[in-house]
């Protein structure tokens, strides 16, 4: 009987939702949640500063000190942004109305952000395997048989 009490008795006491953990003030939720916000203004600042290809591969922005730091998905696309860094950095200023005197671009390592993994490399059935280490036997060439042999040890077999 004292267990069910206890359980209606919580029933009532549902968990505040995550908007209000957000906003109220003076938590580090709050802070953290309003620098999210800057931080992707910012971002969407930037993505309509640069030209429609280069766009979709600015990943993150901050900028400090009239430092703009832009983070991208490859090296090739920080290269092609060093070409514009002055057209940008005058937009992207004028948007934000604060000073943007230099910029720094960095690439992101893998995994990215709302990118998946790559995926595991694919092994060798046994089969595949059994047919290899059969193949090197039938072959005359020392140093090609072991590397047939090194392949079919490389990886476990699938089940």
């Amino acid at each position: 009987m004292v267990a069910w009490r206890t359980i209606l008795q919580m029933d009532h006491k549902r968990p505040d939702p995550l908007s209000h953990m957000l906003s109220a003030k003076g938590t580090h939720l709050t802070s953290l949640a309003a620098e999210a916000r800057k931080l992707e203004a910012l971002r969407q600042c930037v993505l309509r500063s640069l030209d429609p290809e280069t766009a979709p591969h600015c990943l993150g922005a901050d900028l400090k000190d009239g430092v703009l730091t832009l983070f991208m998905d490859s090296g090739a696309w920080t290269t092609t942004l060093r070409y514009q860094n002055q057209s940008l950095l005058e937009a992207v200023q004028a948007a934000v109305k604060q000073p943007c005197r230099s910029l720094k671009l960095k690439v992101l390592p893998d995994p990215k952000p709302g990118v998946a993994p790559k995926p595991p490399p694919k092994t060798l059935s046994a089969d595949t395997q059994r047919l290899l280490e059969s193949t090197a036997g039938g072959v005359d060439d020392p140093a090609l048989a072991e590397s047939l042999r090194r392949l079919a040890r490389g990886r476990k077999p699938q089940s």
